[in-house]
């Protein structure tokens, strides 16, 4: 056992040492600044008792900026996310996976200055990544022989969702971690027959509950492989006996005392709290998502999404392993059934009707062990079948699976989340296809715009971005002249802004304006592409960097060319000639007109109509030191001749001289 121990520490060591070489590389993910901000007011009350950072000093940005070995505080011991403001305001995910990386920030950040800040967070993603690896390893090699547990591992490590999100996914990766231990050492109770293991079992299942609440599927998964154990004279006995109830009886107990102890909100009011909680997993559970193609209503997102990412020799190992399993779901006391109830029980939870998922199978990594465990038997199968069992020979056969599926990893470095395979024809394939959430790289391709803007930003560069907020680009990540703020964007106004965004296809476009003038108005200056599709631009809004077409100046229409007339609530106004519309501004004749709301459609031949995606209140631009006038709209230089405006209220003072307004053109 000894052997196995070393041999398994080896592999987790030589994933962790590549996933530090590489750890520069990576970005900050969607939801991870919220962890940081949590994590740390919480460390920072269990080692202090101070629910503030009054004690600490203040976080100096500006050196921040210039100073590289700067490491007196974290950006993220943020005074305005301090341990009483979480206590009233947490919610969602349970945070202990942020404690746990901002205890690393501690001490390898602001304790030693050996690594950067962010970089020093993704070390404990990379440590407990690096865990996952060793016992899959281990418990392949229990299952399947040494063998068996290097094809597994080297599945799992090079799984390019697993890979990538082992860098900057702070829940999911450590999550899954835990709860696989929490299975291998229900497994060794049962194998070795020692009650010892179900107790590490809870704890394990106790900081995977700590991190997020998938661990409440562990039932679910063991209970399959519990019915074919209790088939067993010996081992019913072993199951069914008082000592191994009571143990049983403890599991639960132990794994909320974990989360309560590493939960400080829910110190405040244990029930109140916990059933908000649980009302957030509810929702996010089962709002409407994405079903490709259902079945009955069934859920089909996952598992395509699952046969589309999959490296090709690992998904082909699977399947065999789906064959095989047959021949030897008896073996090792079932261990066979508990991986594919891992894998099955993962993907069908969220594939019943009216559940839902989205982002991709991130939210789900749990599956992958499973997944690996079956491609590794599947390989093991394959072999003994076409000929004798040569140990040099299979190994041979493993290193060139490990070099395919690195050629994928190396070829997509450093978004290997966004692979997909031939299947789907790649990236470009599900693209084409529409696959939801395809390009999303959730907020990891924001850091190659970053490290483009400060090796190539002139000096004194203002900086936005068009959806996202400052959590997404942290600010001590720029380069300290250049000006990040999202007041910053001038829209037609051109006023020589850097704009930056993820690129990907999503129903929640935010700012549609933004998004319509990026598209109609600007040439990128820089792309971050995968198989030819940009998954990130940035863009410089200049008159220079404008698309030849929209190379046009706004031009005021005299009032002579415009015809107006008022029905009810609604403003009709006939250009006489289709144009492009830059902006329409409102003067009313009462203050008490202002700010109204209305719905605006344009047409070009006054039969077909088209809503504009903004309301009229909607605040699309900032205005910066321009002239204000009492309300404007923004067209992304859409084409019309005829315009609506329906104000649907009694406040819209319409008649027949106002709301008078004002047409600018692209001309």
């Amino acid at each position: 056992m000894k052997k196995k121990l070393l041999s398994a520490l080896i592999v987790s060591t030589v994933f962790f040492i590549f996933g530090i070489v590489t750890n520069k590389n990576y970005g900050v993910s969607w939801d991870e600044p919220e962890h940081f901000f949590r994590g740390q007011a919480y460390l920072h009350l269990f080692l202090t008792g101070e629910e503030t950072y009054e004690n600490l000093k203040d976080y100096n940005l500006s050196e921040a900026r210039t100073n590289k070995n700067y490491h007196e505080r974290s950006y993220y011991q943020n005074d305005s996310y301090t341990a009483d403001v979480w206590f009233t305001t947490d919610k969602g995910h349970p945070p202990l996976n942020g404690i746990l990386a901002s205890f690393f920030n501690l001490i390898f950040y602001q304790k030693l200055g050996i690594v950067g800040d962010i970089e020093s967070y993704h070390l404990f993603n990379i440590l407990t990544s690096s865990l996952l690896v060793g016992v899959v390893f281990l418990f392949g090699t229990e299952l399947l022989g040494v063998v068996g547990g290097l094809a597994a591992a080297v599945f799992l490590g090079t799984y390019p969702l697993f890979w990538a999100e082992s860098h900057f996914n702070i829940k999911d990766p450590a999550q899954t971690t835990f709860l696989f231990i929490a299975i291998y050492a229900l497994w060794k109770a049962i194998d070795k027959r020692k009650r010892v293991f179900i107790f590490w079992s809870s704890l394990s299942a106790g900081i995977a509950f700590g991190i997020k609440l998938n661990i409440l599927f562990l039932p679910f998964i063991i209970f399959p492989w519990v019915i074919c154990l209790l088939a067993d004279t010996n081992t019913r006995k072993f199951l069914l006996s008082k000592k191994t109830i009571a143990l049983t009886l403890l599991y639960l107990p132990t794994m909320l005392v974990i989360l309560i102890i590493g939960w400080p909100f829910l110190w405040q009011d244990i029930v109140g709290n916990t059933i908000s909680v649980l009302s957030y997993y509810k929702g996010i559970g089962t709002e409407e998502g994405f079903n490709l193609n259902p079945i009955a209503n069934w859920n089909l997102f996952a598992i395509r999404w699952i046969l589309y990412t999959t490296p090709p020799l690992t998904l082909l190992f699977f399947m065999i392993g789906l064959f095989a399993i047959p021949k030897i779901w008896k073996n090792k006391n079932y261990a066979f059934v508990l991986g594919l109830s891992l894998f099955w029980v993962t993907i069908i939870r969220v594939s019943f009707p009216n559940t839902t998922i989205y982002g991709g199978v991130r939210q789900i990594m749990e599956f992958i062990p499973g997944l690996v465990l079956i491609s590794a038997a599947g390989l093991l199968f394959l072999w003994n079948l076409i000929g004798k069992f040569q140990i040099k020979g299979i190994v041979i056969v493993i290193f060139m699976i490990f070099t395919i599926n690195t050629t994928i990893l190396y070829r997509l470095h450093p978004n290997e989340n966004v692979y997909f395979n031939f299947l789907v024809g790649g990236l470009h394939g599900a693209v084409v296809k529409e696959i939801p959430w395809a390009e999303s790289s959730y907020g990891n391709a924001y850091w190659q715009t970053t490290q483009w803007l400060n090796n190539n930003a002139e000096y004194g560069s203002r900086i936005a971005l068009i959806q996202g907020t400052s959590l997404n680009i942290p600010v001590n990540q720029l380069r300290y002249d250049l000006d990040f703020s999202n007041n910053n964007w001038s829209g037609i106004y051109r006023n020589g802004e850097y704009l930056v965004e993820l690129y990907y296809k999503d129903n929640l476009k935010l700012y549609p304006y933004a998004w319509n003038y990026v598209d109609n108005f600007l040439d990128p200056v820089y792309e971050v592409k995968v198989d030819d599709v940009p998954i990130a631009k940035v863009w410089k809004n200049d008159l220079s960097h404008t698309k030849q077409a929209m190379k046009k100046n706004e031009a005021l229409l005299e009032e002579n060319m415009i015809k107006k007339r008022v029905e009810e609530d609604t403003l009709y106004i006939d250009l006489e000639k289709e144009t492009l519309l830059s902006r329409i501004e409102l003067f009313y004749k009462s203050p008490n007109c202002n700010k109204i709301e209305g719905v605006i459609t344009t047409s070009t031949d006054g039969n077909t109509w088209e809503s504009q995606e903004e309301t009229l209140s909607t605040e699309q631009v900032t205005y910066l030191d321009k002239p204000k006038p009492e309300q404007v709209f923004f067209f992304p230089g859409t084409q019309a001749k005829f315009l609506k405006i329906d104000f649907r209220n009694t406040r819209s003072c319409l008649d027949n001289n106002y709301p008078k307004a004002k047409l600018r053109i692209l001309d």
